[in-house]
């Protein structure tokens, strides 16, 4: 490990990244082939093979993406990294620091690493979501006004024995 950061400085100047540069334009050729519906999920190692001579993945979640799913499939995960990203920006100050430090250290993450069939990404993405649809008992009290909790949670159970499923 101590070896890559010494060569880290070379590796940035000579533009390959450890090969990464090489697998990105070779997967960039698959989509290009492919634009609208992409090669098959888990398929671009196999479909950059004419390109690279061997196997291997793309070292980018988005570039497997784009290649294995088009522009379809991008958009829709698009549309779920910026539906996040809106339920994000509603939260109070504190969580919404943390969710977007988050949110933002995984797409860059992502840049460099294959990780769309990893369990982690899908975990991180989930987890933002619940955390989006979780209300804080500060939020609630905003919304209520100053009611208390025990209000709040009395005036539910008369509301439910009224409805009958008390």
């Amino acid at each position: 490990s101590r070896a890559r950061f010494s060569d880290m400085s070379s590796e940035m100047r000579s533009g390959t990244m450890t090969g990464r540069t090489i697998l990105w334009r070779a997967g960039m050729n698959v989509f290009e082939s492919n634009l609208l519906i992409g090669v098959g999920a888990g398929a671009l190692p196999v479909a950059m093979m004419p390109y690279l001579g061997f196997i291997r993945v793309a070292h980018s979640t988005f570039i497997s993406i784009l290649a294995e799913t088009g522009l379809i499939g991008f958009a829709l995960f698009g549309v779920v990294i910026l539906s996040i990203e809106v339920c994000v920006v509603s939260m109070r100050f504190e969580e919404r620091v943390l969710w977007t430090v988050v949110l933002v250290t995984l797409c860059v993450a992502l840049l460099a690493i294959t990780w769309e069939q990893r369990r982690q990404m899908w975990f991180f993405l989930a987890l933002a979501i619940a955390q989006t649809g979780r209300r804080s008992p500060i939020a609630k009290q905003e919304e209520y006004g100053h009611q208390s909790a025990e209000a709040l949670a009395g005036s539910r159970e008369v509301g439910h024995e009224r409805m009958g499923w008390g």
